[in-house]
């Protein structure tokens, strides 16, 4: 707002300095000068409104860029606890004794929470990025996670069990590559 009473008071001072010194001004010119100097204060008035809603659009982007970033690690440590506890459990770990179906569940609604909030905000604000939410839920990870004890090791053999636990290890990899390479392109683009 001081730019422009700046520009006012310059304005101001121009056309008294011109009607008392140089040339007596007509009222017509007088007038001209004066709205002119009105016009170009509320020009400056606009664009400093437009730059501070810019900076805010990009602080308040910026803040779920961070938000988005932080719910992609907890989707990662949900996901590998997961995966780790499945994998005792099928192969009858003694550190895995205490963990039970309910504690897998809650486990598992953790990850499924951050994978949920991490849509949100993609969705409110990033809707261009193209995000399937589909792509970062395992098939692998929600099935035996669901699975009672009983059935987890059922008609599977060591192999499997090792197999399926790299899999999903695979996959906790690949998806948090994804997640750390979308939120360093957002940062880039809109910080």
């Amino acid at each position: 707002m001081e730019c422009c009473q700046i520009s006012v008071d310059i304005a101001v001072d121009l056309l008294a300095y011109l009607t008392s010194w140089v040339v007596p001004l007509s009222p017509v010119v007088a007038i001209g000068i004066s709205t002119w100097a009105v016009l170009r204060s509320n020009k400056n008035v606009k664009e400093a409104h437009e730059l501070d809603l810019e900076r805010e659009s990009r602080q308040v982007k910026a803040g779920k860029i961070e938000t988005l970033y932080l719910a992609s690690i907890t989707y990662r440590k949900m996901a590998e606890i997961l995966n780790e506890q499945i994998y005792k459990t099928a192969r009858y770990d003694a550190d895995a004794s205490d963990v039970s179906l309910v504690d897998r569940k809650k486990m598992l609604d953790d990850w499924l929470k951050a994978l949920d909030k991490m849509e949100m905000i993609l969705g409110l604000y990033f809707p261009n990025e193209g995000f399937d939410v589909d792509t970062f839920k395992s098939d692998l990870l929600l099935n035996d996670a669901s699975d009672s004890d009983e059935n987890s090791t059922l008609n599977k053999s060591e192999e499997d069990i090792i197999w399926r636990y790299e899999m999903a290890q695979d996959y906790i990899e690949q998806t948090d590559e994804m997640l750390k390479s979308l939120c360093f392109d957002l940062m880039k683009r809109y910080t």
